[in-house]
């Protein structure tokens, strides 16, 4: 079997985006550079700022989140060995968040039959 196929409701409202991210892993395999929020398919993009970002995963997975612009910058982590939901607000940042001109990615480690990652991201486009 191949990793889980995720769940995923997107929306965006002008330059607001929201995205919700749920995946069941029903075997051992990983994510490698899985595309979680796709630049290309956002409305006023040249590039995106993410603002907050919730991992809710089981304790038994290691989670990555990465911005792919050229060489993939760690956005956010839920490590092996944690449980529940980890938040990561970056709109008190001197940016006001993350900065990026590419896709939001996922890889993860150590998943087993019965682990869940859901994601939630708060992003803006320009």
């Amino acid at each position: 079997m191949a990793a889980p196929t995720p769940v995923t409701n997107q929306t965006q409202q002008g330059h607001n985006v929201h995205l919700l991210w749920d995946a069941l892993w029903t075997d051992g395999n990983q994510h490698t550079d899985k595309v979680v929020l796709d630049l290309s398919a956002l409305n006023y993009t040249s590039k995106i700022k993410i603002q907050k970002v919730v991992i809710n995963a089981s304790s038994g997975i290691d989670v990555r989140l990465e911005l792919d612009a050229g060489t993939d910058e760690l956005v956010a982590s839920h490590p092996l060995g944690a449980s529940g939901a980890i938040t990561y607000d970056f709109r008190d940042t001197l940016n006001g968040g993350i900065v990026g001109s590419g896709d939001l990615l996922l890889s993860s480690l150590s998943g087993a039959d019965g682990d869940r990652v859901m994601i939630e991201v708060v992003a803006r486009t320009y």
